[in-house]
């Protein structure tokens, strides 16, 4: 017969095919059992396909071949009970799980051989999945699987009889392998899944609801009683590091036991049990050991500690990160020399950049990088950076970061006799941009650095035209191209006053005087608006050669009014003296006043003060300078700060000596006091002020309606790469708009503002 035929139907003897299936069916539940293929197999096949198909079938034999084959389960199942009663408490669990694994498979063989009377009784009218149970009443009972009556009997019989001694079994095993004696996992895991085979049907919504209700609940307070024990006894026998160790280790043993033995679905509940044993309830040693091991960098119980809290929640470890970064910081920045101002500069940057790359890779190596404790850091250095420093010798004004960063800055990028190779700025750069990423104000240190660039390009102090551009380019990529805009047109500047220069060369008076050099700056883009102007009378050769150039420059450009800045001038005069001859690097002030001294060997401050038309505080300032390197000599002495007598005589010093026949006295009077800081910072506030303005005016033009507590958040938002502006800055330029009417308040509503066009 080809396997594509279907058997024929026809009269069938119920009482011979029930006593041929039930052979088969009982060897199927014995542990031999038979193998799929062989002839008893394939009778089965044959029998029920005559029972489903019979002309009787399936009002009459169907339910009574049910009710037979039910029969036949209980008998049998009630034999297992017996068995199972018998065995010897400490075999009980091999016992049982071994007895249900092999009634199990053998339901599902039998399903299998079933299977056409499931097809036949979905056909009928059931429909899919509705079989019939031969207990109910009526023509048409609804039968269930084999499988699923076995399981019922089965729980009926035997599960609710010894349920509480499985589990009981079932936590033996697991405290046993958590004492590290031998457990026998395999019995405890096949056991632990019977209850959920157990639960079958089109009416076992929740499988696993034997397995809850019998097992897990009992289970997860046996472990939480283990637990709460073991870990009070571990705390007072074992330091903190050693609990860190022990508590790591026995939460990874108990995972992997769980993973083996439970069911997936009590993964999340143990693990609830268990942090609250070994983390929750000793929260507070655990943070202790980890700031502790803080201080002493102990990598070990940093990344145990962190291993134990991320199971819980890790916002305690990233707070005493920040805090300790804090603390750390603090003490180191505390620690420098705030009253050395040329070393000061580099100790903060290198000592803050020290800091950072410390506890990054401190970061890296403990909690693998994560973003929060990075972010704890960015926070903790932040706080640090942004920590005025008291000045040294109980001055009135904190040294600020902006401002000794961008110190640090003019000190590595002007040339000096320290030669630093491409590779050292570099690696200063990144240092200081490190650094500056943490600075809220940075619209001062834009102003600290613009001033000192402005230095270095007038006086061409640089040290490579490459390395300015490198840092200007690390400044945009941090705070974009209009934090830098006037950077590069400095650069511009310098550029075109270099062939400007070359075409004045070619004049009849550039080529008289090759060294007169000009720089012709855009009073936009460049800082020299600080400070009070000193007029000066210049030396007669001088002012020929301005003059001359003035004369060039407008016929050059039309229209165009040139200020001279003479106090960022510079020059080089011969000095002649006894003994020697020198050249120095000196500032036009001190040029015209030295200059005095070609005609008469003294002059009184009056006579100076007189002849070069300076201020007096310029005056001052210069003639000290000159004093100070010992080639003037005050008659009477002066005193170390104040005004100077007009009376006072000021004498050349014909007898100077040093050892250096080149000298550079511009130096003592370019370098930047207090009084000049203050006034850079105090700059800030009117350009604050301004930015505020633009950007409050760029939002309302583009939004025209917004309420009051979106702009703000707004303006905050756009200004940040620069600065934090206070609420009440934000307010006081709001109301200057609505003065100047670019805003107005809506008559509705007082916390709304209107655009006016």
């Amino acid at each position: 017969m080809s396997s594509r035929m279907a058997l024929a139907s026809k009269e069938i003897d119920f009482e011979r095919l029930v006593e041929t299936i039930t052979e088969v069916v009982l060897k199927l539940l014995n542990p031999e059992g038979v193998k799929i293929g062989s002839k008893e197999w394939h009778s089965l096949f044959e029998d029920i396909y005559r029972v489903s198909t019979t002309p009787t079938a399936p009002e009459v034999e169907v339910p009574r071949f049910c009710e037979r084959m039910s029969d036949l389960l209980k008998k049998h199942i009630e034999g297992e009970l017996t068995l199972i009663s018998e065995v010897p408490r400490g075999d009980f669990l091999l016992t049982y799980r071994t007895r249900f694994n092999t009634f199990c498979s053998g339901l599902e063989f039998i399903d299998m051989g079933f299977f056409y009377l499931y097809r036949t009784e979905e056909g009928s009218g059931g429909g899919t999945g509705a079989l019939h149970d031969c207990s109910g009443a009526g023509p048409r009972p609804t039968i269930k699987t084999q499988l699923e009556v076995g399981m019922r009997i089965w729980r009926e019989l035997i599960f609710d009889k010894f349920k509480s001694d499985l589990a009981e079994e079932i936590q033996t095993v697991v405290l046993r392998d958590r004492e590290g004696d031998v457990a026998d996992i395999t019995s405890a895991n096949q056991a632990v899944s019977s209850f959920s085979k157990m639960v079958v049907g089109e009416n076992a919504e929740d499988t696993l609801a034997l397995y809850r209700e019998h097992f897990e609940t009992g289970f997860l307070e046996q472990t939480e009683t283990y637990y709460t024990r073991e870990t009070n006894r571990l705390v007072e026998t074992l330091s903190a590091a050693e609990y860190l160790i022990t508590a790591s280790q026995r939460l990874k043993d108990e995972v992997v036991r769980s993973s083996r033995i439970l069911h997936e679905s009590s993964t999340e509940p143990v693990d609830a049990v268990l942090n609250r044993c070994f983390i929750v309830a000793h929260r507070e040693m655990i943070e202790t050991e980890f700031r502790s091991s803080l201080e002493t960098e102990g990598l070990r119980s940093l990344r145990l500690a962190h291993g134990l809290m991320k199971r819980v929640e890790i916002d305690m470890l990233k707070r005493a990160v920040e805090e300790h970064v804090i603390a750390r910081g603090t003490q180191q920045v505390s620690s420098l020399d705030s009253t050395a101002s040329t070393s000061l500069p580099v100790q903060y940057t290198e000592a803050l950049s020290e800091l950072h790359s410390k506890y990054r890779a401190l970061i890296d190596d403990a909690f693998d990088g994560e973003l929060q404790f990075v972010a704890a850091l960015d926070a903790g250095c932040r706080a640090v950076v942004n920590k005025p420093i008291p000045r040294g010798g109980g001055g009135d004004n904190a040294l600020t970061a902006p401002d000794l960063l961008a110190k640090y800055c003019d000190l590595f990028l002007k040339r000096s006799k320290h030669f630093a190779s491409d590779a050292e700025i570099e690696e200063k750069m990144n240092a200081l941009i490190v650094i500056f990423q943490y600075v809220d104000d940075k619209d001062i240190f834009q102003k600290f650095y613009s001033k000192m660039l402005a230095k270095r390009l007038i006086h061409a102090t640089s040290a490579s035209d490459e390395a300015e551009g490198a840092m200007i380019s690390k400044l945009k990529q941090c705070c974009g191209y209009e934090y830098t805009s006037k950077l590069h047109q400095m650069f511009t500047d310098t550029s075109l006053s270099t062939e400007l220069n070359v075409k004045f060369a070619k004049t009849e008076h550039g080529r008289a005087d090759r060294r007169f050099k000009v720089v012709v700056l855009q009073s936009g883009a460049w800082p020299l608006g600080g400070g009070p102007r000193s007029t000066v009378q210049l030396a007669p050769a001088l002012e020929k050669s301005v003059r001359a150039f003035e004369l060039f420059y407008h016929s050059q450009h039309s229209g165009r009014k040139l200020n001279w800045l003479h106090h960022l001038s510079s020059g080089d005069v011969v000095c002649h003296t006894d003994s020697s001859r020198y050249e120095f690097a000196v500032t036009t002030f001190q040029m015209v006043i030295l200059m005095l001294f070609n005609e008469a060997d003294s002059c009184t401050v009056d006579t100076i003060q007189s002849s070069t038309n300076l201020s007096e505080r310029e005056l001052y300032r210069t003639v000290r300078s000159l004093i100070a390197t010992k080639l003037l000599i005050a008659d009477p002495a002066l005193q170390p700060e104040g005004e100077i007598p007009g009376d006072c005589t000021i004498r050349f010093n014909s007898k100077f000596k040093s050892r250096k026949k080149r000298m550079r006295l511009s130096a003592a009077v370019q370098r930047e006091s207090t009084a000049d800081t203050k006034r850079t910072v105090d700059s800030v506030d009117e350009d604050r002020k301004s930015l505020l303005q633009i950007a409050i005016v760029r939002i309302m033009k583009s939004r025209k309606v917004l309420s009051y507590r979106t702009l703000v958040d707004e303006v905050i938002r756009m200004v940040a790469a620069r600065f934090k502006p206070t609420v009440l800055i934000i307010k006081k330029c709001i109301e200057d708009l609505i003065a100047m009417e670019y805003l107005e308040r809506s008559a509705d509503d007082t916390t709304e503002l209107r655009y006016l066009a």
